[in-house]
């Protein structure tokens, strides 16, 4: 009895303790809100409006802080931004980007852990477009403070990975490309640099499609008025929440992965249940990109969705989970500014889809190492239930083989982090109003939305951002960024 006892400790012991540096945060990202996200993410959407009118909040709460080294960056950044502390956000964001960068070199040790436990053992690596609103805020966050020079290197290191990511880029894509290319050429504008606006501007057109005439480009600007280039962000993003498969694996199968078992007859298997979990995401809406209901999907003995055949006794359930995105805001379209001389407006960017690229990049990669995962724990199972059986009898076995099952199960869940602060879109005009202070009122989706008192800089631009936070119809952050280009 006491070696039995012995058997299933080490049994469960071999899967938890393996992935004991991720069992918290499988636990953290288990706990969720009713729309998905966790309760830790949900408490920071809630508290971020307050960051900027509220002391007590002034900085991200200690309690919140996320395991990973990098979302903290971005989160720390995110809260400095809305708060209005720019020197905290600027170093926030270069460290984030600087960090994001470094990630992209991933230690075996880390992908070794995450074919025992789950892609939450990997240090979270963000994706094209976190990497460049990095960037992005970054060039603001430095404006705000009044380092013009150090805005329009963020804005060139952003034009450069802009660049770099251009062969990757899909139609998902293109309206936030066109608005970092937009407001990169603000920057410039602002800061004097005429040659390197021009070529953003382009770029912008380039991409913008159908709303290129939101986007004039440079025009001289009379000594009695000047140009406001007006962003307001709505809402948030859309967040990662788990789809859990339940794949049912049949005796024959399982054996595939025991003793006996060959490394063709594995690598068959494992095809045969990746060919029914890939069957599955691509009858999904959008191949499986956006979440559609809570409900775990069964699949049958042919692939399809519905009850799975009876399992004989040496069967597993075996649980795939794969991120989707879910939707929590549909994004507001900018139209015009009440009082302006001269306006373009209409260009919008939905970080949803930008955020939705993302993920269909990444899908194949994830559901690969979902899959190999799970052939990894099952030979796993298949090992120590032959072992057991044989050492201590068909019952002991079975205990021993369903306990490591149980826990492997427990332990899969989807990678569900990202930068969750991101507003859901921002939308773009560019309106010349007369020098001088003018407050400033915005109409988005047929609604005023005090923008509030901007100075206006005579012959020069300024750029002026503001959120409305979801929720909070008719409001804008008091906090934003307000550029004016130096004079040259």
């Amino acid at each position: 009895m006491r070696r039995t006892l012995t058997a299933l400790v080490m049994a469960v012991a071999a899967v938890t303790l393996a992935g004991c540096s991720v069992v918290a945060a499988t636990a953290d990202a288990s706990a969720v809100t009713p729309l998905g996200l966790a309760r830790k993410e949900q408490e920071l959407r809630n508290l971020l409006p307050m960051a900027g009118r509220d002391t007590s909040v002034h900085e991200m709460p200690r309690r919140l802080t996320p395991r990973d080294d990098l979302i903290e960056a971005l989160y720390d950044g995110s809260w400095a931004y809305y708060a209005g502390d720019w020197d905290r956000a600027a170093k926030g964001f270069v460290a984030a980007s600087d960090m994001a960068e470094d990630r992209f070199t991933k230690s075996l040790r880390e992908n070794a852990a995450a074919l025992i436990t789950n892609d939450l053992a990997l240090s979270y690596t963000p994706g094209h477009t976190e990497r460049l609103f990095t960037h992005y805020y970054g060039a603001l966050a430095f404006a705000g403070k009044g380092d013009y020079e150090s805005a329009a290197v963020e804005a060139r290191r952003l034009g450069a990975m802009l660049q770099q990511l251009d062969p990757q880029m899909t139609d998902r894509d293109r309206s936030s490309r066109a608005l970092l290319r937009y407001v990169s050429g603000a920057v410039f504008e602002a800061y004097g640099e005429a040659n390197d606006a021009d070529v953003s501007y382009r770029n912008a057109r380039r991409l913008a499609g159908a709303d290129s005439a939101a986007i004039p480009g440079r025009v001289p600007i009379p000594p009695d008025s000047g140009d406001v280039v007006i962003l307001i962000e709505n809402g948030w993003v859309a967040h990662k929440v788990s789809q859990d498969v339940v794949v049912p694996v049949y005796g024959p199968e399982a054996a595939a992965f025991g003793p006996k078992g060959n490394v063709g007859q594995q690598l068959a298997t494992a095809a045969t249940i990746a060919g029914k979990v890939l069957l599955v995401a691509a009858t999904r809406p959008e191949q499986g990109i956006w979440w559609v209901d809570g409900k775990p999907m069964v699949i049958n003995n042919w692939g399809g969705i519905g009850t799975a055949q009876r399992l004989d006794k040496d069967g597993y359930l075996m649980r795939v989970s794969w991120p989707v995105l879910r939707k929590s805001f549909e994004p507001q379209r900018f139209l015009a500014v009440s009082g302006a001389l001269r306006s373009s407006g209409g260009l919008t960017a939905s970080l949803n889809d930008a955020v939705a690229a993302d993920l269909s990049r990444d899908r194949r990669a994830v559901l690969a190492r979902t899959i190999a995962r799970q052939a990894v724990k099952l030979a796993a199972t298949e090992v120590a239930e032959s072992k057991a059986t044989k050492k201590w009898g068909e019952v002991t076995g079975s205990l021993v083989g369903g306990l490591i099952n149980a826990a492997g199960a427990a332990l899969e869940r989807a990678d569900t982090r990202g930068w969750l602060l991101l507003p859901a879109s921002i939308s773009a005009a560019r309106v010349r109003l007369p020098a001088g202070p003018q407050a400033v009122t915005a109409v988005v989706d047929g609604q005023s939305r005090d923008i509030g008192q901007v100075t206006v800089r005579p012959g020069r631009v300024t750029v002026v951002s503001r959120r409305v936070w979801s929720g909070q119809l008719g409001a804008v952050a008091d906090r934003g960024t307000i550029i004016e280009g130096p004079r040259r």
